[in-house]
């Protein structure tokens, strides 16, 4: 086979990816069909293009979208043809899935995790049978060879759906990481025309913002490629040709936490440091492993304190110390939310001395309880640790939200509308129309034609989180959360998220095209202080809500519903139709008793419905079947 292999490399310019081209060639000759997964840009098309080159395959490409339905994946009616020929095969137009699958030739996907779930569940037939149906034409055979080889976005990215089981399980998955620095200067070289030096240079450049704490996302090979072909052309040859080149290639390809002038910032700060002339300006001093002061309000942080100061029975500082140390370096997230209750700064200082890695998968699998590690000690680490956590956190919160939001179905249903091309249409509609018009079928237009469409159940909504002073970790974990759901139930939608304590705040406009890690950022954030003033909070909710474009906007509110300023908040919810009343536990139970009272009170008015939850890790569930019922 390494002759095979040494073959498919020399034809297609692939550099290194032995063993992923050997898995893909195998999986492919026992009829497997393969999922690969990886960041963007590590070559995963260039492969499955390879692999269908040599097995001699016809190669049909799909790129995931939400707009891709069942009928354009697998084919569609054209309505004039049917009309004027009936259901015959001529009338019939395939999708690529069935050319492919007809063709014994590859279906790949890319991004096949943004495809809808009824498109993705199209595929099982011809997976599992390997055959297709089709409605009023029957059963579509594939041919042998027929492969699908499908590409996988991160789960905690915005916009994607999660596969069902059924689907995984008919899928051998191929995992692709960066490639080693060395096969990464050979791509460029090889890719950009590049001279050996410039390729290094470029390379060096682009992974150094892959490990930079100011990035979320660093840039890909072919952000090096780029890089290194522009470098050429400039004859760059100094640091501020480098600065100039990189400023045209990065900002627009990373995702920092900031805006895009702090993402220019951070490629020039990167560029000087890898050609060694230090960032401009002061240099930071060594950093302590206590990094800043907690802000007012801070439910989490108390002021600072001295080595040892604080201590109690429950043990000494050197002794929480000790026990951090062993619990990060294991992954402990749980045990150092425990020994931050005794010494948040012994935790801290473990933290920053063994750094993060060895807590990353123990935040993903966990997010409630890292949001409130990342609460309890955020003030006391490095700043740049201190991004890098808060990065980990969102990313865990994000991938949580989805989970969450895959857990329901139905979300979606049939809409009669204006017909495109690959649509499904109302045939029986279509042909009322026309006979109203007096049109004759050779005269048919798509105009005449009545399409039918999927639609999400609810596009409008308007959220509103109690951000009072009795919000701690594990409700900012479910505020959060809350956040990350209706974003994913919501995509294409609009929907307002919105925080109150003694005054209401807007954490995301309904318009507002915000980044959803941002919004979880910023939730994360939050300094719960303050009064509780119910009744302004469901006024900002209307004034917010009446600037959605759609009308079937839904109001959720999520409170223990102990209001002490404002005044009775119940006049105010009689206006807010519909509202949806969430109602979470108080610590007392004759202060819950009172909330939920007052929560069953202000859903009455409004005509619309209450829940009361036992525990607070219940609520973005609750919001889910809320957003979708």
């Amino acid at each position: 086979m390494e002759s095979e292999l040494d073959e498919i490399r020399g034809r297609h310019g692939i550099v290194g990816r032995e063993r992923e081209l050997r898995l893909i060639l195998m999986a492919a000759r026992v009829g497997r069909h393969v999922l690969l997964e990886g960041p963007v840009g590590v070559g995963k098309t260039l492969l499955a293009r390879a692999v269908a080159d040599h097995l001699g395959r016809e190669f049909v490409r799909v790129d995931g979208d939400e707009r891709i339905t069942e009928s354009k994946l697998i084919g569609y009616w054209d309505p004039p043809s049917v009309l004027k020929m009936g259901y015959v095969r001529e009338a019939f137009v395939e999708g690529p899935l069935t050319r492919a699958a007809l063709a014994g030739g590859v279906l790949f996907i890319n991004e096949l995790n943004r495809l809808p779930e009824s498109a993705q569940n199209a595929l099982l037939p011809v997976m599992d049978e390997g055959i297709i149906h089709v409605p009023h034409l029957g059963i579509l055979r594939a041919r042998e060879g027929f492969l699908i080889i499908a590409t996988q976005n991160p789960e905690e990215s915005v916009g994607v759906t999660r596969l069902s089981e059924a689907l995984r399980d008919r899928f051998v998955l191929v995992r692709l990481e960066y490639q080693s620095e060395e096969e990464e200067v050979e791509i460029v070289r090889l890719r950009a025309s590049a001279s050996e030096e410039v390729a290094e240079t470029a390379v060096k450049i682009v992974r150094a913002t892959r490990e930079d704490p100011s990035i979320r996302r660093g840039g890909s090979v072919r952000s090096a490629i780029d890089l290194a072909a522009l470098a050429e052309e400039m004859g760059v040859s100094g640091v501020e040709g480098w600065v100039e080149a990189a400023l045209m290639v990065l900002p627009q390809r990373i995702e920092v936490f900031g805006s895009q002038e702090e993402a220019r910032s951070v490629v020039e700060r990167i560029v000087r440091r890898v050609l060694g002339e230090g960032e401009r300006g002061n240099t930071p001093a060594a950093s302590r492993w206590r990094g800043g002061t907690p802000r007012d309000g801070d439910d989490e942080g108390e002021g600072e304190r001295e080595e040892g100061e604080g201590e109690s029975d429950k043990g000494t500082y050197s002794d929480v110390l000790r026990r951090a140390r062993r619990a990060a370096a294991v992954g402990g997230v749980r045990e150092l939310v425990e020994l931050a209750e005794v010494n948040r700064y012994a935790v801290a200082r473990a933290i920053s001395e063994g750094g993060l890695g060895d807590l990353a998968a123990s935040i993903q699998r966990d997010p409630p309880a890292a949001v409130r590690l990342y609460r309890q000690v955020r003030w006391y680490v490095r700043e740049d640790l201190r991004r890098v956590f808060r990065s980990l956190v969102t990313k865990a919160i994000v991938r949580g939200g989805f989970l969450i939001a895959s857990r329901v179905r139905g979300r979606s249903l049939t809409v009669r509308g204006s017909y495109e091309p690959g649509m499904d249409f109302d045939g029986d509609e279509t042909i009322q129309k026309m006979l109203e018009s007096g049109k004759l079928p050779e005269h048919l237009t798509y105009d005449d034609v009545v399409g039918l469409d999927r639609a999400e159940r609810s596009r409008s909504a308007v959220i509103i989180l109690d951000a009072s002073g009795s919000m701690g970790g594990l409700k900012i974990a479910s505020a959060a959360l809350t956040a990350a759901v209706a974003s994913h139930l919501m995509r294409g939608g609009e929907y307002a998220v919105l925080g109150f304590n003694s005054h209401p705040f807007v954490l995301k406009g309904g318009s507002e095209r915000r980044d959803l890690r941002e919004l979880i950022s910023g939730i994360l954030d939050l300094a719960p202080v303050g009064y509780t003033n119910l009744r302004s909070a469901l006024s900002t909710a209307l004034s917010e809500g009446r600037k959605l474009s759609r009308r079937d906007r839904r109001f959720i509110l999520i409170t223990d519903g102990l209001y002490n300023v404002g005044g009775d908040p119940r006049l105010e919810a009689a206006r807010l139709r519909g509202l949806f009343v969430i109602h979470v536990p108080d610590s007392s139970p004759r202060g819950s008793r009172l909330g939920e009272r007052i929560c069953m009170d202000l859903s009455k008015v409004a005509g619309g419905s209450f829940l009361r939850l036992d525990r607070l890790q219940d609520v973005p569930l609750a919001v889910a079947r809320a957003l979708s019922g």
